[in-house]
Order: structure tokens, then C-alpha cells, then sequence
């Protein structure tokens, strides 16, 4: 019995002292509002920085669509999505491999700005605390805009302000609508999904990408009917404008058209024609993945819509305008 009890207390004694080990070796989130660099990639996060896009600076699109993509219950979760994680857990157990991420915002937000690029027990751990710490300290949108800035659009593109004027010679506050699904297409796995963009044509597998977010935010009452149907109309037009000049372009002398066709514009408190018979893109053969790596990354984006009737789901607007 005595000897029992000795395992038991050696054990929990070690158990305490992993998690004080993990919790001291844990970055702080202090400064997380003054200008600092991330670990991996050395993104500077700071309004000084030209590359800095503040919400305010970007299409209102782009930010329901990454929110819609990334983390659909963003806004009421307080850093963990219990119901994704629980799927996430179940798909990964059933296909025997990382087939779905279940990471919220912030916790990418956690590990993209503090947290080495790797894969660990540990590191998982550290991102919930960090997650934990910036779920006290910030607000959603302070949350949404710095996550905006610091997640990869491609090799060596970083942020939104980047990603904008590499790809479509842009402003963020100027994307519309195919253009913002095309970025936020790019995000589970950017340095793969950017060939569409090197081929100048979009893969079977990218335009079901592309056209399945543009479903879903009609489905979540960001854009009507009639922009909907303009994107799969489109859509095989892509890069969607002649002005397109890329900074690789212009190293060529490639100087940009002058007529710029673009989507039209509705405004976002528009409500979508419901009368119309709306059907979501059928996926291509190789819907799977196209990517040249095959590799499967976290939080691909799913055909999960969350209403079953044809009536669109409506969601709060939390962005500051």
C-alpha cells in the first residue's frame, strides 16, 4: 500500500511538473498590441509598418468569407470551437491520418505569432494557453485584424496588404468578391494552391474552392443571389481583371491594360432573392486534393453548409466599418 501510494505521488508530482515546465517555457502575450515580430517567418506586426493593413482597410468580402472559411463560430467561441474539435478528432481517427484541423483563429493567430513551426504535444498545449491569454487581452476584431496580417498567402507573401497587391495589383479594401475567395482559398495551404495563380488558370480543384465560398456566403446572407450567379459566370475569367500586374510583372516591363472589369458591387445589408432555386457547385472528379505535395492540411475549407432549407442563414456584423 505504502508503495502505491509513493508511485502515485512520484507520478503526480511529475505530471505537475511537465505542465509548469510547458507553462514557463510558454511566450508571453504582453505586448501583443506593440509592435512585434513573429518567431517563424519575422512578420513585423505594427501600424508603422507599410505592410500593416488595419480592418477598416479591408473588403468587408474578404473578412466574412475568411471568418466563414476558418472559423464559422468565431465571434461567439471563446478561442476553442468545441463541436470542430470534436469532429476533427473523428474524421482524423476514421481516416487515419490529419484529413481536418479543428484550430480557431486565434489559436492559428498563437501559433502563427509566438510558436515555432512544428508539430508536438507541447506546441498544442503552449497554443492553448497562448489562446487562452489572447482571448483576455484582445478584442475579436483586434483578434481578426492581426491574424489578417500575419497568415501566409503564398511563398514569402505574409498578410493581407501583401497578398492583395502581389496577386491583383490591389488594396484590401479593393478585392472583390472572386478575389477575396481566391486568397482566402489560398490559406490552408498557400504555397500549393498559388500554382493556379503561376499557370494563370485555376485547377478544376481550385475553382470548386473558389465557387463553393462564394455559395456559402449567399448561404450566409453577405452577398445576394445575383452576385452569386455573377461569380460561376465568372469565374473561368480568372485572374477576373486585365489590370492584374504582379510584382514578378512589372521586374518584366509588363505594363497593365486600361480596362478593368470588375464584380458588381451590392451593398452587404442587401438580402438575397430566396425565391430563386439555388444549388450549391457540384465538385470535380478531383475534388480530393490537386495539390502537387498531396500532403493534408489543417483546416481545409468543407462543404458544410449550415442550413438544410434554401433560406439563407444571417450572422451578426461585427466589423468595425
Amino acid at each position: 500500500m505504502i508503495r502505491a501510494a509513493q508511485v502515485i505521488s512520484v507520478f503526480f508530482t511529475l505530471i505537475v511538473a511537465f505542465f509548469l515546465w510547458v507553462l514557463m517555457g510558454t511566450p508571453s502575450v504582453a505586448n501583443i498590441n506593440k509592435c512585434i515580430t513573429t518567431k517563424t517567418y519575422k512578420v513585423s506586426l505594427c501600424d508603422s509598418n507599410p505592410q500593416y493593413a488595419r480592418l477598416s482597410q479591408i473588403s468587408p468580402q474578404l473578412k466574412h468569407m475568411i471568418v466563414i472559411a476558418e472559423d464559422a463560430s468565431f465571434y461567439s467561441h471563446s478561442g476553442f470551437d468545441k463541436d470542430e474539435l470534436k469532429k476533427s478528432i473523428s474524421t482524423n481517427l476514421n481516416a487515419k491520418k490529419l484529413a481536418r484541423g479543428g484550430s480557431t483563429i486565434t489559436q492559428q493567430l498563437a501559433k502563427n505569432v509566438f510558436l515555432p513551426f512544428n508539430k508536438s504535444i507541447i506546441r498544442k498545449l503552449r497554443e492553448a494557453l497562448l489562446t487562452i491569454q489572447l482571448e483576455k487581452i484582445l478584442s475579436k476584431n483586434q483578434i481578426l485584424e492581426k491574424y489578417l496580417n500575419v497568415i501566409e498567402f503564398g511563398p514569402h507573401i505574409y498578410g493581407v496588404q501583401s497578398a492583395a497587391k502581389y496577386y491583383f495589383n490591389k488594396s484590401p479594401s479593393e478585392l472583390n468578391l472572386l478575389e477575396s475567395a481566391f486568397l482566402v482559398f489560398l490559406v490552408p495551404n498557400p504555397k500549393s494552391y498559388a500554382q493556379s495563380f503561376r499557370n494563370k488558370k485555376l485547377t478544376p480543384y481550385a475553382k470548386y474552392r473558389i465557387l463553393d465560398l462564394c455559395y456559402r456566403m449567399y448561404r450566409f446572407n453577405k452577398i445576394t443571389f445575383a452576385q452569386y450567379e455573377e461569380a460561376k459566370a465568372l469565374v473561368n475569367d480568372f485572374p477576373w481583371t486585365d489590370l492584374t500586374t504582379t510584382q514578378q510583372d512589372a521586374l518584366n516591363g509588363i505594363a497593365p491594360d486600361s480596362e478593368v472589369p470588375t464584380l458588381t458591387e451590392v451593398p452587404s445589408e442587401d438580402k438575397p432573392d430566396t425565391d430563386e432555386s439555388v444549388e450549391p457547385v457540384e465538385p470535380p472528379e478531383e475534388v480530393e486534393n490537386d495539390s502537387p505535395d498531396g500532403e493534408v492540411h489543417e483546416n481545409p475549407i468543407t462543404t458544410d453548409l449550415p442550413p438544410e432549407s434554401n433560406e439563407p442563414t444571417t450572422t451578426e456584423e461585427p466589423f468595425e466599418q
